[in-house]
Formats: C-alpha cells, sequence, structure tokens
C-alpha cells in the first residue's frame, strides 16, 4: 500500500519552497535596483560627449617610422 504524507508536511514542504522563490525574486530585485545609476548621475550629450583627451590615439605614420 503507498503511504500518504500527512498534510501538515505537504503545507510546510509547500510554504518552505514558495518562501525560497520569494527571497530569490527580492535578491534578484535587489540586485537590479543596485546597477541602476541614480537620478541625479550627470547626463552627457550623446552626439557630443566633450573631451577625449584622456584617451589614447593611435600612433601616426611619421611616429612609427
Amino acid at each position: 500500500m503507498k503511504q500518504k504524507l500527512p498534510i501538515p508536511m505537504i503545507v510546510g514542504m509547500l510554504s518552505a519552497w514558495a518562501a525560497g522563490l520569494i527571497l530569490l525574486f527580492v535578491m534578484k530585485k535587489k540586485a537590479k535596483k543596485e546597477e541602476r545609476p541614480s537620478k541625479n548621475a550627470p547626463q552627457l550629450d550623446i552626439e557630443n560627449p566633450g573631451s577625449q583627451a584622456e584617451f589614447l590615439t593611435a600612433a601616426t605614420e611619421s611616429e612609427v617610422g
């Protein structure tokens, strides 16, 4: 004969499973929130981002030879 699980055990298992899903959802939401920049972050003009002097440029022919 197949033995049935008692109802409290089934409820406990489902509760633990639901709590795990809720915890996963909250952690994922918190991690996603931390990735976003603050609302007061400085905004750059995409067409003209400003000075590019901090980035290295390729060597010209006269510098190589």
